[in-house]
């Protein structure tokens, strides 16, 4: 986890492309809960490996800097891991019959609670888009 966090850094250093793999992993962050069973595992490595590649990319390298994980693109990458957390622990503490039922209502929730106050930050000027 710390080394593909590093390298995903680099990548942010190197390539301004691979800024077009950030939606494929959010997306994949968010549906991790409900394909894999093998929780413990997902609560400490997406976080780990989001957080290497926060610090990476925000303060050891000057092209992406600070920006990039204040801004949309660390965003992207940190919204979803704390959504799988959260999903993750509501799965833990929800009874077997209603799982998927309250993890996909607390994803619609905060799916609707991200849009609305991205919409509100960007229409401000709160959230630059570059």
């Amino acid at each position: 986890m710390v080394g593909g966090g590093v390298f995903l850094a680099i990548g942010f250093a190197s390539w301004g492309g691979i800024e077009f793999f950030l939606l494929p992993l959010g997306l994949f962050f968010v549906a991790l809960p409900f394909i894999r069973k093998d929780h413990k595992f997902l609560l400490w490595a997406v976080p780990l490996f989001v957080a290497v590649t926060m610090i990476i990319s925000g303060g050891l390298f000057a092209r992406p800097g600070p920006a990039f994980v204040f801004g949309v693109r660390g965003l992207a990458m940190i919204g979803p891991a704390i959504l799988l957390v959260v999903i993750i622990l509501v799965q833990k503490y929800s009874k077997e019959q209603y799982r998927l039922r309250n993890s996909l209502l607390v994803l619609a929730a905060l799916l609707i609670i991200g849009g609305v106050l991205g919409c509100k930050w960007y229409t401000f000027g709160e959230l630059p888009l570059s």
